[in-house]
């Protein structure tokens, strides 16, 4: 039990951390984007730290942590960016397609739109690595290690789908595909580029919905100017008001990428072999 102790320290130690930082943040931060930007701010700082405190004691390498060279951690993030962002587009597609959503676009300004849309992409930046650093890296790591792969990634996909469930408009399908998605991160983890790649996908996925579409993600809405997202129906398969990831076109495009990932990473393990 030693390892379940030591990821119990380590997001008690998090908690902890965050409330310090969220309360010595200047009051003016609690009000943006409905204080999501304060809340990822603290829980990025505090997880930083902590990783930072693990590495210097010696509890576990960069390296193990998830952090590959800069040359392959760049590979990474960029291929899990254009993979998350290709998702997301085919989520939307189908979404308008077979699904009756839609996407207005009305009194567009080039810039009115980039002035609101570059800080939420940063936001959205952070918030996709601070999941990440919560979510893989150690406690991933360190779980696997003592119970396996499949074990710790289930164990952490059912925490990362609680965690969302205080979203506005969560529902039974959409807290099933935010498990998924944490298990195709840690999927990607394990077979990919390593934390890194799992950001970038994750970002990608977040980044397409609000970027593209103005589409609610995980049930959050940033309301970019120009740009109006309707999730039509029915909602079991658009998603509804939860954002795509609420409907089955997200399990449909998350499924597919996971079966390719792990259909190439065994193709590359036999290749290894032979």
């Amino acid at each position: 039990m030693r390892a379940v102790g030591a990821v119990i320290v380590f997001y008690s130690s998090i908690t902890l951390g965050s409330v310090v930082v969220w309360l010595v943040l200047p009051t003016s931060w609690h009000a943006i984007h409905g204080g999501l930007f304060a809340q990822t701010a603290s829980l990025l700082l505090s997880a930083m730290v902590a990783y930072w405190v693990i590495a210097a004691l010696g509890w576990a390498s960069w390296s193990l942590l998830g952090w590959p060279g800069l040359a392959r951690a760049v590979k990474g993030m960029g291929l899990g960016v254009a993979v998350g962002s290709v998702m997301a587009g085919a989520a939307l597609v189908l979404a308008i397609g077979p699904g009756s959503a839609g996407i207005a676009v009305s009194g567009w300004s080039t810039v009115s739109y980039l002035g609101a849309a570059l800080p939420i992409a940063g936001l959205l930046l952070l918030a996709a690595l601070a999941e990440e650093l919560l979510f893989r890296g150690y406690p991933l790591q360190r779980l696997a290690t003592r119970f396996g792969k499949v074990p710790a990634t289930l164990s952490l996909a059912v925490v990362f789908a609680l965690a969302h469930l205080v979203n506005p408009d969560s529902s039974a399908l959409g807290m099933v595909n935010v498990g998924l998605a944490s298990f195709l991160m840690s999927v990607v983890f394990f077979t990919s580029g390593r934390l890194p790649a799992a950001w970038g996908l994750h970002f990608g996925w977040n980044a397409g919905l609000a970027l593209a579409a103005d589409a609610p993600v995980s049930g959050i809405r940033f309301g970019l100017p120009g740009l109006a997202y309707s999730p039509g129906g029915p909602s079991w398969f658009t998603g509804g008001d939860f954002g795509p990831e609420g409907g089955a076109v997200a399990s449909a495009v998350m499924l597919a990428i996971m079966l390719l990932l792990v259909l190439n990473y065994s193709r590359l393990t036999e290749d290894r072999t032979k």
